[in-house]
């Protein structure tokens, strides 16, 4: 009986869906990050709005991204709800921000001064002007790839979001631990992104078997 029931589900599941029941497993992960890594060399605007000793310069050894670069998914990519930088205390917060394509990301003004956020990002070029405490204002972000978030008032302000192909992904805790849930069976590309460094790359086999365990050192 149990048996016919889940050819049953299963047959249901594809009518209804078009998804086809398959097994999943985890990767998961620690990263960590060695002082003796060399860090990439900034330019342009992100030089520009990172100049030491402010604010906007701090950095969060553990923030990094991972997400499968490339996979073939049956449903239809969800955006993010609820997705949001804040500004406050001259500051983006999060600083570093992974959203899915098509996620509409909001920015309100915390602070009793003036702000704005832009970007130049190709793909993601976008510049919601001027504006005062209490107010907000959103964009959505359609195109794949970094987008590096700038206020045109202050220097010291910038943040990144990364805005990923599909829904593997995740960012590392605060002890630079990860997990990347419910991956289907398959040989994909796995991206470990942190914005001191060049982005890493590893190839990861999925199995039916049990959780894949993939530690990164940057």
């Amino acid at each position: 009986m149990k048996i016919r029931f889940s050819i049953l589900f299963s047959l249901i599941l594809v009518l209804v869906t078009g998804i086809t029941a398959t097994a999943a497993s985890d990767i998961k992960g620690k990263v960590v990050i060695s002082i003796r890594a060399p860090q990439k060399r900034l330019s342009g605007l992100s030089a520009f709005y990172s100049k030491p000793g402010t604010m906007g310069n701090y950095i969060d050894q553990n923030d990094v991204v991972l997400y499968i670069k490339k996979i073939s998914l049956a449903s239809k990519l969800q955006p993010i709800l609820g997705a949001k930088v804040e500004q406050i205390d001259k500051r983006f917060v999060p600083h570093l921000l992974p959203v899915t394509v098509g996620t509409t990301v909001e920015f309100p003004n915390m602070d009793e001064i003036y702000h704005n956020a832009f970007s130049l990002s190709r793909g993601n070029t976008f510049n919601l002007g001027k504006y005062a405490l209490g107010k907000s204002k959103t964009h959505t972000f359609d195109s794949p790839g970094v987008v590096e978030v700038f206020c045109d008032i202050h220097s010291n302000m910038y943040s990144y979001i990364i805005v990923v192909p599909n829904e593997y992904f995740a960012k590392t805790d605060s002890d630079g631990n990860y997990v990347i849930k419910n991956v289907p069976p398959g040989t994909y590309t796995l991206v470990a992104w942190h914005e001191s460094f060049p982005q890493k790359e590893y190839l990861i086999t999925v199995t039916e078997t049990g959780d894949i365990i993939q530690n990164i050192e940057f």
